[in-house]
């Protein structure tokens, strides 16, 4: 059954996973070892999701003309399970709390190019092709991160 989702609620919803996750990652920072790398990268992390958090209401409040667009949508079952079980641990190496980002990262494409499949309207695609555009940016300097970490250790 599909179901249908105006723009609007969708970058809400985007926009209130990423404030969550910055949540989890101050958490869970402050309660790794100080100045430990696991604790450093959770730091990183938080302001990474806070600046996507950011980008995100700054879509919703410059495309106010198309956030009533409804779109069919019917998001996918393990696609919204990693949202679910996303639980960054303060007990984590910096490996695992890599590829846990990571994870988050390519499932936020994923449910991106998803949105983008159901969409027919122009100005709704461009907004969510920038969404794109700028989370697979946001990986790339993850990465780019992680190595200057990985160097350091």
């Amino acid at each position: 059954m599909e179901t249908f989702k105006q723009v609007r609620d969708l970058l809400i919803w985007v926009r209130n996973l990423h404030g969550r996750m910055k949540e989890a990652y101050r958490d869970a920072a402050g309660k790794a070892p100080e100045g430990g790398r696991p604790a450093l990268l959770f730091l990183f992390l938080e302001q990474h999701e806070g600046k996507f958090e950011n980008s995100i209401a700054e879509a919703v409040s410059n495309h106010d003309d198309i956030l009533d667009t409804w779109i069919q949508y019917t998001p996918d079952k393990e696609l919204l399970e990693s949202f679910q079980s996303f639980t960054p641990s303060p007990d984590m190496d910096v490996d695992a709390v890599a590829e846990t980002a990571r994870k988050m990262g390519d499932a936020l494409v994923q449910f991106f190019r998803d949105t983008l499949e159901r969409v027919d309207s122009e100005p709704v695609r461009d907004v969510f092709e920038q969404l794109v555009k700028k989370q697979e940016t946001d990986r790339a300097e993850l990465a780019q991160h992680l190595d200057s970490v990985h160097r350091d250790m």
